[in-house]
């Protein structure tokens, strides 16, 4: 769980459709199912919607950083779901309020995947928004309001969700709030922890081969520095229709220091 950047506006087509309809917003919270229903039934609307959700979350689950595009940009099917991060039961108002909506991944509840870190196994492995429900993440975890830099989840070797209780300290955030999220979304069940030990042992792999490969003892410090820098920004930056990889923080934890240097000076690609 990392940063995630929010909508800067509210979709053109979300606001059209709340003009026409007044008072669906309006509904009381026990009808907001009903009422999310029919502006899904707005499939025009809705399709804007997850659009530019994707677009602004660079292509990630907003919790457990599962990639929701494919190569070409277009949502994988079956597998994403737009989540209200305050549940849309609990108050009048929140089905239809943008800054309340973001996208996530379908937690494992596909049973079609051939990807295991996608699949549904059992219960016991289902993730995100499927985990969570109609329940409140724990005060300052929302993935909007994280910090880019000094991040206060990290992922370890095993694959494992790690709270950096001195990074939570800074921006005002219970470190027991933080490993209460991960609880209960659920981001450290098997399916998740395989696939980012997987990763994370790939990265460090590839990026210590690259630096004996390429860091010769004839270069200067500058020329050693490029090449590092361009080694992480391999790893770390969008790809060319702004979406980064899956897993985006374990590719960042496992190569460390270098690549917290790197996304220090290139935080206008992610903020």
């Amino acid at each position: 769980m990392k940063h995630v950047r929010a909508l800067a506006a509210e979709p053109p087509l979300l606001a059209q459709y709340r003009a026409s309809s007044p008072g669906e917003e309006k509904r009381p919270a026990s009808e907001a199912t009903a009422t999310w229903d029919s502006f899904k039934d707005d499939r025009p609307a809705y399709a804007e919607l997850r659009a530019k959700l994707a677009k602004a979350q660079q292509g990630l689950c907003i919790y457990c950083e599962q990639r929701l595009v494919d190569g070409n940009g277009k949502l994988v099917p079956n597998d994403y779901q737009v989540e209200h991060v305050q549940p849309k039961s609990g108050a009048v108002g929140r089905v239809l309020d943008w800054q309340n909506l973001a996208l996530a991944c379908g937690g494992g509840t596909y049973t079609h995947h051939s990807d295991s870190s996608r699949v549904y196994t059992t219960a016991m492995n289902t993730s995100c928004g499927q985990t969570k429900d109609a329940l409140d993440l724990p005060q300052g975890c929302d993935p909007r309001l994280l910090p880019l830099v000094d991040p206060i989840i990290e992922v370890g070797i095993d694959g494992k969700l790690l709270v950096h209780e001195q990074h939570c300290v800074p921006v005002g955030v219970a470190s027991q709030n933080a490993k209460d999220a991960i609880e209960l979304l659920n981001l450290d069940c098997e399916r998740l922890r395989k696939a980012r030990q997987d990763i994370g042992d790939n990265t460090r792999s590839w990026f210590v081969f690259m630096l004996e490969e390429l860091l010769s003892p004839q270069l200067t410090v500058a020329q050693k520095q490029n090449i590092v820098d361009l080694l992480v920004a391999r790893r770390l930056q969008p790809d060319s229709q702004g979406f980064l990889s899956r897993f985006w923080s374990t590719e960042r934890s496992a190569i460390g220091a270098p690549a917290e240097s790197w996304l220090a000076s290139n935080q206008t690609q992610f903020a």
